[in-house]
């Protein structure tokens, strides 16, 4: 029932449809992104950081990332990582086009390999296709999946594909994949309350959350 604390077949609560992580045992996650959140050069390689950051502060946790943003890394970006020392384990997936666009065995071997040496607690999917792992990782381990959006991302292939029709054939498939771990995730995150609507849709009954986007106002000043 909603809004009530519930007993769960995992090892934790859950409160008010969320897992209740929080009792005197150190929780594990398995974090999987498809960018590399040590170096946010982008809106969500930022984003990206402060929830690892924030997690490992938190929990053990131990990440799988692809390297780049979307792209291969250039040179000079491999010296701007920011440094997480909270992490215990990091394993980083080379960039390959159609590992980012499509799927990558190379990035779902490295993410089964820690789930058959370690007990996770939870495993976190973090933007856009990263779903297709927690999909699998759901069905092969029927471990609690949280998938964290940052966009409808099948829009934004639909809205990339008036400029770049390469994204149009994509949008199917994104569109799938979406669909299906907003509907079978334990958890789902999204970006703003318009987003959260929109996956209503295909969730309307179980656990979502808004985490809005922000700013480091160290980092970024209106006046510049």
């Amino acid at each position: 029932m909603r809004g009530s604390v519930e007993r769960h077949r995992y090892p934790f609560t859950y409160v008010s449809g969320i897992p209740d992580f929080r009792n005197n045992r150190r929780h594990k996650i398995l974090y999987l992104t498809l960018h590399d959140p040590q170096t946010p050069l982008s809106g969500a390689g930022v984003r990206s950081n402060a929830f690892v950051r924030y997690l490992s502060e938190h929990f053990i946790l131990d990440l799988v990332h692809m390297e780049g943003s979307g792209q291969a890394p250039l040179p000079d970006d491999r010296g701007k990582v920011h440094s997480l020392p909270s992490i215990r384990r990091v394993t980083a997936i080379p960039f390959t086009t159609s590992g980012y666009f499509l799927f990558s065995r190379s990035f779902y071997m490295a993410a089964r390999n820690y789930l058959l040496t370690e007990s996770y607690d939870a495993v976190v999917c973090d933007y856009g296709l990263c779903g297709a792992y927690g999909l699998k990782i759901k069905h092969e381990f029927n471990l609690p999946v949280v998938y964290s959006s940052h966009n409808v991302e099948y829009l934004g292939y639909l809205d990339k594909a008036l400029h770049d029709v390469r994204r149009l054939p994509l949008a199917g498939y994104v569109y799938a994949v979406e669909k299906a771990i907003v509907e079978q995730a334990d958890l789902v995150v999204a970006i703003t309350e318009d987003e959260s609507a929109h996956y209503r849709r295909w969730r309307p009954e179980k656990p979502m959350i808004v985490i809005p986007q922000g700013v480091d106002g160290s980092l970024f000043n209106t006046k510049y």
